[in-house]
């Protein structure tokens, strides 16, 4: 990113690895990445859409090289408007490598001026004060996502620590910076502007659809459960958001803010433009990511060929013909490479527990299905109990699942209800199920 303050305004351009100048539509090397659709993140490894010769050389941005990109320039007002925006093919040579927790520590203090960075570079004076601009625009920022209501789901990951033969010795919450929302915020308004900006021609958008009504009602159910009324027929963003801010000191929110997540449809890549239901826009498209999602690096294409005059009636049909494919098969393959992070995920939380059988720990009941319930420790390490084990162990061979109140009743005087905290001893782990 390059930020400054230009009069009252603000110009910030967010340039992105050019990718599509090395992947050519039709090459080897591009349907090599086809077969692939997106890379995929698991605890101990990247399978990557790309060659590491180009993810971790030719297209990484590096400081103090020259590297082919394509930014995004926005002249943005003191109000967070997009006054002017533009898109072009550039060259540039970055000068610092941060990490997260430095862009914090500057913002929080505890970093000064000519301080050592952990890439080599001391905090320089022009450093410094662009950090403390971006803080500014954060400010803005929140306040304008707040009036205009704009859901923000914010829920830790699960970090794995591994030994140096892969097995798992700590499972905890990845840690979040303030400095990693600024980011996010600069990505998002990136995405938006060129999803505006090409929106006559054949394009990529990622969509996230209005909730249906199937899915209204069960939110509505399950937040009745928690003495949450939703009094509205149609949900709109500023609904959830003001449900989300209603329960925000509820010792449950975690939970709750799960639970309402579920109720949502998940984003998908289209080459209709639908809108963005969750981030409230118009348009949005996935301009950031085109090293490991293919339909970044399609856009990139065609952005290429707009500025270049190459966009003929001919190349406009072949996109309209194409986009459609690409966008399903990656959409597919998302959900793939999902569940196997999730697999594998799963996987290590099974290895680290195998040595902690005996001990007891707690646990929130985070779910519930006919045949048992899901837990959550605050670690984030996720567990199934098949209902069959608790009344073993209960000697109560009847129960009762409501599936409405999401709750077992053992007896008249027992039940397990999602929210509930109960105390659960590790007896065994079954890897072959995970």
């Amino acid at each position: 990113i390059s930020l400054e303050k230009v009069g009252n305004n603000y110009k910030l351009i967010v340039s992105i690895a050019d990718v599509a100048e090395y992947v050519l539509e039709g090459t080897k090397l591009d349907f090599e990445a086809l077969k692939r659709w997106n890379s995929t993140y698991l605890v101990d490894r990247v399978i990557p859409m790309l060659p590491e010769k180009l993810s971790n050389d030719l297209c990484s941005l590096n400081p103090n090289t020259k590297k082919l990109t394509l930014s995004c320039e926005m002249m943005i007002d003191n109000e967070w408007n997009v006054i002017a925006k533009k898109v072009y093919e550039s060259i540039i040579s970055s000068k610092f490598r941060l990490t997260y927790r430095e862009v914090q520590e500057m913002l929080d203090g505890t970093l000064k001026m000519w301080d050592a960075l952990m890439f080599g570079w001391k905090i320089s004076k022009q450093l410094f004060e662009t950090i403390q601009l971006t803080y500014e625009i954060k400010t803005i920022i929140t306040t304008k996502k707040r009036e205009a209501w704009i859901l923000d789901f914010d829920f830790p990951e699960t970090k794995i620590i591994l030994d140096s033969d892969g097995n798992p010795t700590e499972i905890k919450k990845y840690e979040r910076y303030g400095s990693m929302k600024i980011i996010e915020e600069f990505m998002i308004l990136a995405n938006e502007s060129v999803g505006e900006l090409f929106s006559k021609i054949p394009f990529v958008y990622r969509v996230h659809p209005i909730p249906n009504e199937d899915d209204i009602e069960k939110l509505r159910n399950t937040l009745n459960i928690f003495g949450i009324t939703l009094p509205y027929k149609t949900i709109t963003p500023k609904t959830i958001a003001k449900i989300l801010k209603e329960i925000q000191w509820n010792p449950k929110e975690k939970l709750l803010s799960k639970l309402i997540l579920r109720s949502l449809e998940k984003a998908i890549y289209s080459d209709e433009n639908e809108g963005h239901f969750g981030l409230n826009l118009e348009f949005y498209s996935h301009f950031t990511s085109p090293i490991r999602r293919y339909p970044d690096t399609q856009i990139h294409r065609i952005i290429k060929e707009k500025i270049h005059g190459k966009l003929t009636p001919a190349r406009m049909e072949h996109y309209k013909d194409i986009l459609s494919g690409v966008c399903k098969k990656t959409s597919d393959s998302e959900r793939k490479s999902e569940k196997l992070e999730y697999a594998v995920r799963d996987l290590m939380i099974c290895k680290y527990y195998q040595n902690r059988i005996g001990e007891e720990f707690e646990w929130v009941i985070s779910g519930t299905i006919p045949a048992g319930f899901f837990l959550e420790l605050d670690n984030t390490a996720e567990w199934f109990v098949a209902i069959e084990q608790v009344i073993e162990i209960t000697w109560h061979k009847k129960f009762n699942f409501e599936q409405e109140n999401m709750k077992f009743d053992i007896t008249k005087d027992f039940f397990l209800q999602v929210g509930d905290t109960i105390k659960v001893k590790v007896a065994s782990v079954e890897m072959d199920k995970r």
